[in-house]
């Protein structure tokens, strides 16, 4: 990893606020012979998965320095408290609960993972209901999203499939073609419709759907600073926030661009990617 390696971010070891320039080994994982799958990265802290399941962070707590005096004291390490750590550590509490993870991702202080078995647990600040439990109170450990887990319960079909997170929100997509969103929703980064148009903190502090223009199944999606890109069956490209678009709206290619559909689809904090490709018969 390299960049920023304040509050020990990087899993390097170091704690100091310095940059690097240079990749640098995580080589905690190495000494410990831990395979990484996937990674998810937020604005002060570090989120790995093995290939065994298991969540590993890294990177500030919520205990230190100035920047502590201007956020709610909650990190979004998962370890039960406001330690900050410089190298990864495990997040015990799937071990505890013999669960395995099989994607993370991270929003600016708040962590969001999907277990293979369909289940979603955050943990971090919850500011704006970010974490989608109800209220505005911090986790320092996971905490289940059991607004999900009776919902799929219910209906099998609802089964949870992908997970993203952003800023202050999360979103979900499940095996039926929804999508399911929470947090902030200040510039319409949810797509749930709400506007009040004025710089007023909007938000969902439980899964809301997002809705479409008459009947559409979503395949992918992706998540973006305050705004969220998604993709449906058919092809087509929607994207909602920004303070332009408070549903999900259709996002037209040029005519003359034919080179196929939609294959997949990426968000950054202000722009997004759509990757073409011939569709083999």
């Amino acid at each position: 990893m390299f960049g920023s390696g304040e509050f020990g971010l990087l899993g390097i070891g170091n704690e100091k606020p310095i940059s690097y320039k240079n990749p640098a080994e995580i080589t905690y994982f190495t000494k410990n012979n831990i395979r990484i799958k996937d990674v998810a990265l937020g604005e002060q802290h570090s989120v790995f998965l093995s290939d065994e399941g298991k969540v590993y962070t890294c990177g500030y707590g919520g205990n230190k320095g100035l920047y502590g005096l201007f956020q709610t004291k909650a990190g979004a390490l998962g370890h039960g408290n406001n330690m900050h750590l410089g190298l990864p550590k495990q997040v015990a509490f799937f071990d505890q609960k013999n669960i395995k993870v099989k994607q993370v991702s991270a929003g600016r202080h708040h962590t969001a993972v999907l277990t293979e078995g369909g289940q979603v647990y955050t943990w971090g600040r919850g500011s704006y209901g970010t974490l989608g439990v109800g209220g505005t109170s911090k986790k320092l450990s996971p905490v289940l999203v059991t607004a999900l887990e009776d919902m799929y319960k219910d209906a099998p079909e609802n089964e949870i499939v992908k997970i993203d997170s952003a800023d202050h929100f999360t979103a979900v997509l499940t095996k039926s073609g929804f999508i399911l969103a929470w947090g902030e929703n200040n510039y319409g980064q949810l797509g749930t419709g709400q506007n009040i148009g004025i710089d007023l903190i909007e938000s969902e502090n439980l899964p809301a759907l997002v809705e479409y223009e008459g009947e559409v199944k979503v395949t992918d999606f992706a998540c973006g600073y305050r705004t969220m890109i998604t993709m449906d069956t058919t092809g087509k490209v929607y994207k909602t926030g920004m303070k332009f678009d408070y549903v999900p709206k259709v996002i037209e290619a040029p005519k003359d661009f034919e080179v196929g559909k939609p294959k997949k689809i990426f968000c950054g904090e202000h722009h997004y990617t759509i990757l073409y490709g011939i569709v083999e018969e």
